[in-house]
């Protein structure tokens, strides 16, 4: 039963780790096109 609850826990702390990383990854790559876009304004001069 331990052995289940270590490997279930694992994949949980392992789940969660990867959506962090890939929260805050998304979040940087889509900052750095918005930053794209704005310094792309065709209209600003």
């Amino acid at each position: 039963i331990v052995e289940i609850v270590f490997i279930t826990f694992l994949t949980v702390v392992s789940d969660a780790v990867v959506n962090v990383f890939s929260d805050t990854a998304g979040k940087e790559t889509s900052s750095s096109r918005l930053d794209e876009f704005e310094t792309r304004k065709p209209w600003r001069t």
